[in-house]
């Protein structure tokens, strides 16, 4: 015969977990109790808590802009790391004298990282408007909390860690915001030195080209076109003063004897006409001045005296044409200057427009930064005055009268559960593995047939004999049954 195995029935594993209840009752026991001595060894875990509320600039932002350009979440977040640093959690650790059992059991870097995952900061959004980026939400308030096993170490604790975010807060802004002042501060000065050289360059060109300026290369232009207007009157001045010394010269040519005074009117003429063309001390004015002073002396001895008006007339003319002559070579200098002034007048407004334009555009920028200077420096003492974006502490830190964990009742419950679960298991396996048989569906489920009738069990019968027993000879009958 074929035996025939399946799994148990509902009503079959009720049944197994009802006759061997015992089984289940003591696991369940056993657990309870010992997930209630671990709940009641275990340390309790309190924990403090503070709020602290993020309240924006007192004076509006459209007075007196922020030097803050970071949002509340991402500082919170720059404070967190600089707080949690192992130094800090180390100071705390030795000034409370926190974790002292675990101090002989564990490495230093073992009990930073309990603490530093012991302090939670979970922060408070709020629907701002368009603020950020994060669909108009903005962090408005955190809570900062800290787990212990001493209530009152928890308390003390969280209100050191609560001074420190605030004067962290404090302090980050006020350095950010002084910062922020002496770095345009510094370089305010810079250009400020930057403008006082290109000053001094300007001044310098102005006075290397003084003439040839931009502003200035007109009233040059006019005044060399006038020098030359002057040449010209005065080229006319001395060609009349010749003439006229000419005609006094053949006047007085006529007392005197024919040679002598043709020679001496034509070395002055030549004198006067060397004269207007070069300066006195020319080698060809030099020698016709010579000549003309030996042809007077020769003349006075062999010429009788001449009228004396004649000749301080005569005189007088050549004194004009001497100073005719001075007089022209002055202004020829002067032209000379005035076209070479002209002639510069490009190189001067170019090195001029440069050092211009350069001087505009930082002067430009320093009045920005100026301007920025002003503003950071305000914002400073906003933050000086603790009148700019700041944290505030609403919530101080409380003594905590329940501890938050362990959670003993649960504990002990989740023990019973354990217990009574094992039991269960327990008591399915051993049905699966052994194979009872307890009734008719037992029968059927090994044998595949259905029993002709069944025998109560009786005080003093098969009750005597175990089960191995009576299924041997349930076995054993049924086929000889079926045979017959």
């Amino acid at each position: 015969m074929e035996e025939h195995e399946g799994g148990l029935s509902a009503a079959e594993a009720a049944a197994a977990l009802w006759r061997r209840k015992y089984w289940l009752a003591v696991p369940a026991v056993v657990g309870t109790g010992v997930a209630a001595v671990v709940a009641l060894l275990m340390d309790p875990i309190y924990q403090s808590s503070a709020t602290i509320l993020i309240e924006s600039q007192q004076i509006p932002t459209t007075l007196v802009a922020s030097p803050i350009t970071s949002y509340a979440d991402e500082r919170i977040a720059k404070i967190r790391q600089q707080i949690l640093s192992r130094d800090n959690l180390i100071e705390l650790i030795n000034k409370n004298k926190l974790y002292p059992d675990e101090r002989g059991k564990k490495q230093l870097a073992d009990i930073i990282e309990m603490m530093r995952s012991a302090i939670q900061v979970d922060l408070v959004s709020a629907n701002v408007g368009s603020r950020n980026a994060q669909g108009g939400k903005a962090t408005i308030a955190f809570t900062l909390g800290y787990q212990y096993s001493d209530a009152a170490v928890t308390q003390d604790v969280t209100q050191q860690l609560t001074g420190m975010f605030i004067d962290a807060d404090v302090r980050r802004r006020t350095e950010q915001a002084s910062g922020t002042a002496s770095f345009l501060s510094r370089r305010a000065d810079e250009l400020r030195e930057r403008l006082d050289k290109i000053e001094t360059q300007i001044t310098e060109v102005r006075s290397r080209f003084n003439g040839a300026l931009p502003d200035q290369v007109l009233a040059s232009s006019q005044n060399s076109a006038s020098l030359r207007s002057e040449i010209a009157r005065i080229d006319i001045e001395a060609q009349g003063v010749v003439q006229s010394n000419a005609m006094l010269a053949g006047q007085i040519q006529e007392r005197s004897s024919e040679r002598s005074q043709s020679e001496l009117a034509q070395a002055e003429a030549n004198l006067a006409k060397l004269s207007a063309q070069y300066a006195d001390n020319h080698p060809d004015v030099r020698a016709a001045q010579e000549l003309v002073m030996r042809l007077r002396e020769a003349d006075y001895v062999a010429v009788a005296p001449v009228r004396p008006v004649m000749t301080q007339q005569l005189q007088a003319g050549r004194s004009r044409l001497a100073l005719l002559d001075r007089r022209r070579s002055e202004l020829e200098a002067q032209v000379a200057r005035a076209d070479r002034l002209v002639g510069l007048s490009p190189q001067a407004a170019y090195e001029l427009n440069n050092l211009t334009r350069e001087f505009e555009n930082l002067n430009d920028q320093y009045q920005k930064i100026r301007d920025r200077q002003m503003e950071a420096q305000v914002a400073a003492n906003l933050e000086a005055e603790e009148k700019g974006e700041r944290f505030t502490l609403v919530d101080a830190p409380q003594m905590p009268e329940q501890p938050i964990k362990p959670n003993r009742p649960m504990i002990v419950f989740l023990g019973f559960l354990g217990g009574l679960g094992f039991g269960v298991a327990l008591t399915l396996l051993i049905e699966l593995l052994l194979k009872p048989i307890h009734g008719r569906a037992a029968i059927v489920r090994l044998t595949g047939h259905t029993p002709l009738g069944s025998v109560p069990l009786t005080r003093h019968g098969l009750a005597a004999n175990d089960d191995r027993s009576f299924k041997t000879r349930i076995l054993q009958w049924l086929p000889r049954r079926a045979h017959s």
